[in-house]
Formats: structure tokens, sequence, C-alpha cells
């Protein structure tokens, strides 16, 4: 079941639920245009967009944020417990904007995690300096301050929370209301996590009466009060919860960097294995220093199969040597035709008999027995 959905549709007036993460499957810039789109062919003329939400994705915020700044549809927002992070940012395209005089709007500088390299991490970075350029001008458009003054204001180092007051001084809202009291509360069968249940709390700010939360037993238990706690007790056990929640979320940071870390290391360990194999291969002349850096990418990717095939490459002679050895062996054939087409006697005479044994040693015993008469005395 979806978090935001449309109420009702009576008199070309909508009114449109926007509680949960944006870019969840509960809050989606897919769905709600679509939505947006079906309202505008059934001639809904006004909506309300009502906020409980603690932000999420900045595209897919952006997304909506332009669906209801484009929309034929006139539409004014009601905070109606939290409006933070990217929130903060689609209500700015609403026509008016109406907060609970229970509820809290909350802005900071975008942020996210990325892991890569070096040249990975400082894209990001930049990514997220456009994207906060692009949110500082919403926030100026609306607040008619500077850029630099909406940065230092409420786009600085640290979350900026306002009550209800504070952001109409600020002028990003219009108005001021009195948010209804909910007597009955659905609450979600089973809580998987200790997130699950600071949401619970979370969603249900504008009450009045804490104890119209109807907690389980088990829930009860994990908070450590009991079902006749009063509303100080039941706020502090929350407030407690949500410490040691903020605590695991800065845990599983440091989880994710140190995880980065290990990858690193691994990725390096993996380059220096297939660059000593390489370098082997180069060194046992089985490659050529040209075809290095092609081996060496295919070691990074396979370095198993690489391995293989460098191991069984036999060493060659490059294309020179080759060019060497084929030159001698013209250079000896044709010596010995020059020789071959004297006689015995000149031969001997000139000394060259002895040169022609160590070339052609048949032709040699021949032209040895030309001119002596008699075999070659092979013990001689």
């Amino acid at each position: 079941m979806k978090l935001w959905a449309i109420n009702q549709l009576n008199g070309g007036k909508a009114e449109i639920l926007m509680y949960g993460y944006i870019g969840s499957e509960d809050v989606n810039a897919n769905d709600f245009t679509r939505e947006v789109k079906a309202l505008e062919e059934k001639g809904c003329k006004h909506a309300t967009l009502k906020v409980n939400s603690g932000g999420g994705s900045i595209f897919e915020g952006l997304a909506i944020f332009n669906a209801i700044k484009n929309s034929s549809i006139e539409f004014e927002a009601e905070i109606d417990g939290l409006c933070a992070s990217m929130a903060s940012v689609i209500i700015l395209a609403c026509k008016t904007i109406r907060m609970s005089k229970h509820a809290m709007l909350m802005t900071h500088r975008p942020s996210g995690a990325v892991m890569g390299n070096p040249d990975q991490l400082r894209s990001h970075a930049d990514m997220l300096e456009e994207l906060e350029k692009t949110i500082t001008a919403i926030y100026a458009e609306r607040t008619g301050l500077s850029i630099d003054d909406v940065k230092k204001k409420y786009l600085g180092a640290a979350d900026n929370w306002l009550n209800a007051n504070q952001a109409l001084a600020a002028k990003i809202i219009d108005g001021i209301y009195d948010g209804p009291v909910k007597k009955e509360v659905a609450v979600p069968v089973a809580m998987r996590n200790e997130k699950d249940l600071v949401n619970l709390y979370t969603n249900f700010l504008t009450q009045t009466d804490m104890k119209q939360i109807m907690l389980t037993a088990d829930q009860l238990a994990v908070l450590n009060i009991t079902a006749d706690a009063d509303a100080n007790a039941v706020n502090t056990a929350f407030v407690a919860m949500v410490a040691k929640a903020q605590k695991a979320d800065g845990l599983q940071q440091q989880v994710a960097t140190l995880t980065q870390k290990l990858q690193q290391v691994e990725n390096d360990a993996a380059a220096a294995k297939a660059q000593a194999i390489v370098d082997a291969a180069v060194g046992a002349n089985k490659i050529t220093e040209s075809e290095k850096e092609k081996y060496l990418k295919l070691a990074k990717a396979d370095f198993d199969t690489t391995k293989e095939v460098l191991e069984g490459m036999q060493a060659y002679n490059s294309v020179q040597q080759q060019m060497q050895n084929q030159g001698a062996d013209a250079v000896k054939t044709a010596r010995i035709a020059v020789l071959s087409a004297k006689t015995g006697k000149d031969l001997y005479m000139s000394g060259e008999l002895e040169e022609l044994k160590g070339l052609d040693f048949n032709n040699f015993k021949a032209k040895y027995k030309e001119y002596f008469g008699s075999e070659y005395p092979l013990s001689k």
C-alpha cells in the first residue's frame, strides 16, 4: 500500500498525501507525475499536498517539484508533521504553503555516499555542488534572500530546524494552521527494526496525546516502558531510540568507509599481481613491450586465464633476429656455391679446402678425393 494517495476529488479539488521517503516505492516521481496527469484529465483545478516526509532522493524530488510547477492544477501545501531535506524543496513549487503549529521543517546541504577512485569521488562532489546551486536558487526565489544569504542561513554545515513560527518569519510558509488530532492510529502489524519504530513516532508528531499511539507488548518491551506510561515517559523513550538509531547510522557509515578502503587494498594487490606476471612474460621474451599494456588489462580482468596463457607461451626471436638468421643462411649457401665451382687443386692451393670442410663436409670430401685421388681419412 502506498503512503501517498489521492483522498478525494470533489468539485474540482483533490487532496494528496505525501507521507514517506522520496524516491522509495511509496513516494516516487513516476507515480506522482502519472497521478497528477490523471487529475488534470479529470478537470481538477486545485490540489492540497499534505506532507509528512523526512526527504530522500534529490533527483526524484526535483522531478516531483517540476511536476507540480508545470501542472495546470493550482497546488497548495500543508505540512502535517515533518517536512525535511528534499521535502522542504518540493513544497516550494506550491503556490501557497501552510504548516501545522505542531510540525517541523528542516533544511540542509545535499549529501550522498559513493564508492570509487579519487576521480569518481571528486566528480560526485562536483555533482552535489551543482545540485546545491539548484536548490539554493529555489530557496532564494521563495524567501527573497540572496544566494549567499540562503547558503549561510539554510544550507550550512549543520541541519537547520524551523518550527511553524520561524518558517513563517522566514517567508518559507504563508500561514499556520492547527493540525487535527487523530483519534485512531493504524499501527503496522510487525515492526522490522528500530527505524520502523522511529518512523511510527515521527509520523504522528501532530498528536497532542501520545497515549493514542497503540503499541504492542513487544514494542513496549523494546522501549522499556509500560502501557500506562505518561506522555513524558513515552517521549523520553522515543528520544533515546532516535539517538540509538542515529548512532547505528554512524556505524554504518564507518563500515562503508572501511569497506571502501578494503576494496582499494584488494584492487591494488590485484594490480600488482597482474603487473608481475606481465613483466615476467616480457623478461622471458614471450611478449614485447608494445604488447605489455594489452596483457596487463587482460590480467586485471581475468588473472588466472591470462596467467595460464602467458605461462604456455614459448619465447620467440624478434623479427630482426629472424632476418639476421635468414641472411646468414643465404650468405653460407652463396659461399658454398663459389667454393664448389673451383677444382680440388685450386681449393687446396688457395687454402679454401679447409673452409669448405666447415661449410659442407660432403662437398669437401669430393674435392679432397678429386685432388688427392683417395678418400678423406675420417681418423685424420
